[in-house]
């Protein structure tokens, strides 16, 4: 996996907004995530796209490959007269400057045929050879996507990862019928894990415990939206990821120390302790005037240099500002006056020393107001700040749209 161009392509400089094509920044994180479970997995193989395009996303997948790995492209480019339903048009042209200019051609065979056509000899010469990452973004009929789906799955390996895109857009519903095709033939042995910013995430049916296991554990802090849901037999995880700044550090490993307090559960490193009410999907909110919480750290070195909580005020006609204010392990770290304008995320940068693996916070909510005397609810609860994730960084630098201590 080459970090240095993935950051430089996904992350710092986004390169890949200079790329014409259709490609979400959570489609991003969700890549970047997998291949990285893959790396870490030690999970070989090259990697393969149907219909490129321009690049946008092959040239991700192709910088995930390890030395001596190969990448495939499949397009129809110029012929477009086997593009049935006009979805997207490649231009082999444009895709190689692209390549050349974020990725690498090393190790590259294009494929320009109707993938309908593919077999295995197109790829590999014998037995041996697997895919490990393969995109399915061509053309979107049914009978395509049932194909392409066969083709991939004959190819990807034991842990291997197959990417469907345009999965429940409704302007091309054919994706849906050709995937329930596919998955209801004689014969498949794959099953679907995940779902979210467009695409659909399928790998071999001995392996979905152990991917959807890392959506819901490793993956589960940065998801701004989670569901477990079924499609045919198989448990999925509905799932939305923001950018990848907001998942990854620089080496493009997850960023460590995240706590969603969102329900329906959070993680058993986070303690309520007092002051809470009952947890929501979106997050909490504090009960009374003082809250206290729990949190088991992850070691990481050096020690966190700033602390990142996202956190909204309760404010109404007669409450239009209400202060809050932060102490970590016993030490004060400010107070803080929210109003109508204030950013989401609070920001406070850390004394040094005051971190330990479990770090106690308390929170001083000025007058809290029941919802019943206040907007005329029959909410009787004392709610003062609604609480979504609290975050531990090791560079300020990161933050955006915060408030300073």
């Amino acid at each position: 996996m080459d970090t240095s161009r993935i950051a430089d392509y996904a992350l710092q400089d986004k390169a890949h907004q200079a790329v014409q094509g259709w490609l979400t920044d959570g489609a991003i994180s969700a890549a970047i995530a997998f291949a990285r479970w893959q790396d870490d997995s030690n999970v070989l193989g090259d990697v393969a796209e149907i219909g490129v395009h321009h690049g946008k996303f092959f040239i991700l997948l192709a910088n995930f490959r390890r030395r001596h790995e190969r990448a495939f492209a499949v397009d129809v480019f110029d012929e477009q007269h086997l593009n049935s339903d006009k979805s997207g048009r490649g231009d082999l042209a444009k895709f190689m400057e692209n390549l050349r200019q974020y990725g690498s051609e090393v190790g590259l065979t294009v494929l320009k045929k109707d993938s309908k056509a593919l077999t295995r000899a197109d790829f590999y010469s014998s037995r041996k050879g697997s895919i490990r990452l393969f995109s399915i973004d061509g053309s979107h009929t049914a009978e395509h996507t049932c194909s392409d789906l066969t083709i991939a799955a004959q190819l990807v390996g034991a842990d291997g990862l197959i990417i469907l895109d345009d999965f429940y857009n409704p302007d091309w519903p054919g994706v849906q019928e050709g995937l329930y095709r596919y998955l209801t033939s004689r014969g498949c042995d794959t099953a679907p894990f995940a779902y979210g910013n467009n695409k659909l995430f399928v790998c071999k049916a001995a392996s979905h415990a152990k991917y959807l296991r890392f959506v819901e554990n490793d993956l589960r802090p940065f998801l701004s939206h989670y569901k477990r849901v079924e499609i045919g037999a198989s448990s999925v995880a509905h799932i939305s990821l923001p950018g990848p700044e907001l998942v990854f550090d620089s080496n493009l490993r997850l960023i460590p120390n995240v706590f969603p307090l969102r329900g329906p559960v959070v993680t058993p490193r986070v303690e309520f302790r007092l002051g809470w009410a009952k947890l929501q999907s979106n997050g909490i909110w504090t009960q009374g005037s003082r809250s206290e919480l729990s949190l088991r750290l992850s070691p990481i070195s050096p020690d966190p240099t700033a602390l990142c909580i996202d956190v909204q005020p309760f404010l109404h006609l007669r409450r239009t500002e209400r202060r809050l204010s932060v102490t970590l392990n016993e030490r004060p770290l400010g107070k803080f006056t929210f109003d109508r304008t204030t950013p989401k995320s609070l920001h406070i940068r850390l004394p040094t020393g005051i971190m330990h693996s479990e770090c106690n916070l308390t929170f001083g909510i000025e007058e809290p107001d029941r919802p019943s005397e206040t907007i005329g609810t029959k909410d009787e609860r004392q709610l003062g700040f609604f609480f979504q994730q609290i975050r531990f960084y090791s560079d300020p630098s990161a933050y955006r749209d915060s408030l300073e201590g």
